[in-house]
């Protein structure tokens, strides 16, 4: 008896032992190679904001923005079609369609000029200002606070379409991470290192993923936001933040597929051991 219990506990452990490893992910190399970029057209907005106002294009037309409230329309050759000045400080960037100009104001405002002329749509009172550039389709602009809220704008009306509040306890350095909209799927990365996939007309929830966790003994370190938009290629979502860690997901379940840390002495390690693994 004794015996046949020792020969199934030894064929139980060969059992285990031949179960496939998962390979591990290939190492990320340094890119060392130096491309030069040649200027071909510029223009000088007035600057002033150290945080950089980013610019939108649509429909071959390009629209920018001054941290002092100037608002331009410009074509491809940088040509001026129209400039406003809002009289207001600008922050976090623009946003644009075939139909509007979209800037968030100091004072929380969310201002729509006129495609055509420049001229003022509508302003919405928003619940704080936001840092990041409106995201503008068709019919919807959506707008990310820095309290963590979430907007859907009507671009006719100006009517709030949906609101979503995300439980924010992080704190990051002025100028978050903008939003990325795929499809139908709007991923936000919050500054708590959480991404979360709403969906686009109704605001719901799709799925909701914590991609990186505080560390180190300093505030500053434990400071996981990011200033990069959430990368969507090949139904994959890739998201970076501050302090160096990296994932891969499935852009349409959230499912991790990989995370990488840059640890220390700037080499990649594979944290299999993250605690955000739990996730």
């Amino acid at each position: 008896m004794r015996r046949s219990l020792c020969l199934g506990v030894c064929i139980a452990l060969m059992g285990c032992s031949s179960a496939p490893e998962k390979p591990d992910p290939t190492p990320l190399e340094r890119i060392t190679e130096v491309i030069e970029l040649d200027d071909v057209e510029s223009i000088g907005l007035g600057g002033g904001d150290q945080t950089g106002l980013s610019p939108a294009s649509s429909d071959g037309a390009i629209a920018a923005a001054s941290a002092t409230g100037e608002v331009y329309l410009l074509d491809q050759q940088l040509n001026e079609l129209w400039n406003v000045d809002l009289d207001q400080t600008i922050v976090g960037g623009v946003g644009a369609n075939a139909t509007g100009v979209y800037v968030v104001t100091t004072d929380a405002k969310l201002v729509a000029l006129s495609r055509d002329n420049g001229s003022t749509l509508f302003e919405v009172a928003l619940p704080s200002s936001s840092t990041v550039p409106p995201l503008a389709t068709e019919t919807l602009v959506f707008v990310k606070t820095q309290i963590g809220r979430l907007l859907a704008i009507d671009v006719i009306t100006g009517e709030i379409v949906w609101l979503e509040e995300a439980q924010e306890s992080g704190v990051g350095i002025r100028g978050g991470a903008p939003m990325t909209l795929a499809g139908d799927v709007l991923f936000v990365l919050w500054e708590s290192g959480r991404i979360v996939a709403y969906q686009r007309d109704t605001g719901r929830i799709l799925w909701e993923r914590q991609v990186a966790v505080s560390r180190g003994r300093s505030p500053l370190e434990r400071i996981v936001d990011s200033k990069g938009a959430p990368s969507v290629r090949n139904n994959q979502v890739a998201t970076a933040t501050r302090n160096g860690q990296v994932s891969l997901l499935d852009a349409r379940s959230g499912q991790v597929g990989i995370r990488e840390s840059r640890c220390a002495q700037y080499r990649w390690c594979n944290c299999q051991k993250d605690p955000m693994q739990q996730v």
